[in-house]
């Protein structure tokens, strides 16, 4: 008994020191930090006069890195060298060789390169400023930067200021001064000499200070402005690359398509080879025509080939066909099924005041309007007329008397329409509902202030960003926008400068500005069976 009194304490201590260890809380880290680090102190102190030294020391809070310091440390003005940098645990050392400018005013800016060395977190356009001179300078710049086409503010673009008006400044050199617009699109660029400056809004997605990439966001203005400018309106675009064919492929016999990387209605193509054996039908473009479709007779082709003139390259582009003879016939089969369908509103819903639309995958030979059957309430309809909207053909039109709130059966027999390849449709059947005219609103819209023989364009704009409606003006007139569903609506008014029918981005090597868009200050509600009455004066803007 004895005996076991030993080996008993053992176990029980050896028992309460794992209780005791897993009672044990380790002290929490607690919340992660999301604060950049801060400037403490400085040497010289950041606003400081009469400077003669050729370094600077900044401590800050806590311990710091750099992040590509060599792109994001712009100097204004510039030195001739980048300065030696180094970072010691919360110390920044900076020294250059330079001589310094009399009676200036350097700014260091930082962009993003300060961060603290646990968690990352950016300093974000840290400037350290002093002078050579006995003050600093104050002047500065000051406006708002907004999208050009939807007029809202860009938040965090660079605006930079160049002393020299040459065309290359943006894509070659840094600028001599730059801020970065708030929240609300604002900016002011501070602590620049008095004099007058080129000026240019980027948003720049790779951080080096530089317009390198027509996907970057770009404002300009055409003249240099003086220091001390307040109110200046600067209107961000994107510059229309230059076209490109992105992709060519074949859908099924008879189809192959080009996608371009904008709008392609201009785009000549030279056809090559035994091209003229395809025997080509038409060309189909898409909505926003980026795309051609070219129909085309002979579907034994295998292969279309063609070169693009507009491109530097005059490569032959070679584009492989589906074809009977192909390996990939089970499949062409499949896509060369003839088949439609309506065009409704939420798959049911028919305008009472349009002709009903439906679309069929091929372009239409011919249509037989004995195998239409409609049915009104099981009632038999009969249809005025039946058209294939031209150039493609492959919509048909079928133009009634609606009978609004009623109910309507189609049904489009065998044999009803026949494609371009000798294939008829199979039964296609469905159903639909015509609107009432009480289901709608109207808008009128009193329109003054428009310089006469400039053409506009007014656009009711959904909550999809869909366009439902489009009015042409050239002088001030009331429009009336009817039937229009129940919805908020956002009415925009674009000033066609080269009266093409659409909005233009700009291009700042031909000093373009993007065409100007003017928005409606508020929502517009539509409701149905409610006409409103709107009164927009553009007096101040129409210029």
């Amino acid at each position: 008994m004895n005996n076991l009194m030993p080996i008993r304490s053992v176990i029980l201590l050896f028992w309460l020191s794992i209780s005791s260890c897993a009672i044990q809380v380790p002290p929490s880290g607690g919340d992660r930090d999301q604060e950049p680090p801060k400037l403490v102190s400085s040497v010289p102190e950041n606003q400081a006069t009469s400077f003669k030294s050729n370094e600077l020391n900044l401590f800050f809070d806590e311990f710091i890195q750099l992040n590509n310091i060599s792109s994001q440390l712009v100097i204004s003005p510039p030195l001739e060298g980048f300065p030696e940098v180094k970072v010691r645990k919360k110390h920044l050392y900076l020294s250059w060789k330079d001589s310094l400018e009399g009676n200036t005013t350097y700014t260091f800016n930082f962009g993003n390169a300060i961060r603290d060395f646990n968690e990352g977190n950016i300093l974000g356009d840290f400037q350290f400023v002093f002078s050579t001179g006995e003050f600093i300078d104050t002047a500065f710049i000051s406006g708002e930067l907004t999208d050009a086409f939807y007029g809202t503010p860009v938040e965090g673009a660079l605006v930079m200021l160049y002393k020299d008006n040459e065309d290359s400044l943006p894509l070659k050199r840094k600028p001599l001064y730059f801020g970065r617009t708030e929240k609300d699109g604002r900016f002011k660029v501070r602590n620049i000499a008095p004099g007058s400056y080129k000026i240019f809004g980027l948003k720049d997605s790779n951080y080096d200070y530089l317009y390198n990439s027509p996907a970057e966001g770009l404002a300009f203005l055409p003249d240099k402005i003086p220091s001390g400018s307040e109110k200046i309106n600067l209107r961000m675009f994107t510059e229309r690359p230059r076209n490109e064919l992105m992709k060519a492929y074949s859908s099924f016999p008879g189809k192959f398509s080009l996608v371009f990387s904008f709008s392609a209605d201009t785009v000549s193509i030279n056809w090559l080879g035994n091209s003229e054996k395809l025997r080509f039908h038409t060309i189909e473009y898409s909505e926003n025509k980026d795309t051609i479709s070219v129909w085309y007779l002979n579907t034994d082709s295998d292969t279309a080939a063609f070169t693009l003139p507009f491109l530097s390259s005059v490569d032959t582009t070679y584009v492989r066909l589906f074809s009977k003879k192909t390996e990939q016939l089970a499949r062409g089969k499949r896509s060369m099924e003839f088949n439609a369908e309506a065009v409704l509103q939420n798959g049911i819903f028919q305008d009472y005041f349009l002709p009903l639309n439906i679309s069929f995958k091929h372009p239409v030979e011919k249509v037989f309007p004995e195998k239409l059957l409609i049915k009104q309430d099981s009632m038999d309809f009969s249809v005025k007329k039946i058209n294939l909207v031209e150039p493609v053909k492959s919509m048909l039109a079928v133009e009634g008397d609606w009978t609004q709130g009623a109910n309507y059966n189609v049904n489009m027999l065998p044999g009803f329409a026949r494609d371009i390849f000798g294939n008829e449709n199979d039964t296609i059947s469905f159903s639909m509902q015509i609107r009432r005219e009480t289901d709608y609103g109207s808008a009128s819209v009193d329109l003054s202030g428009l310089t006469s023989g400039k053409v506009y364009h007014i656009e009711f704009v959904n909550q999809r960003g869909e366009v439902v409606r489009k009015m042409t003006v050239e002088s001030d007139k009331v429009l009336l926008a009817e039937n229009l569903l129940p919805s908020q609506y956002t009415l925009r008014l674009i000033f066609d400068e080269n009266k093409n029918g659409q909005w233009d981005t700009g291009s700042y090597f031909q000093g373009e500005q993007p065409e100007k868009v003017i928005y409606f200050p508020e929502t517009v509600t539509v409701r149905a069976n409610w006409d409103i009455e709107l009164k927009w004066n553009l007096s101040d803007q129409s210029k």
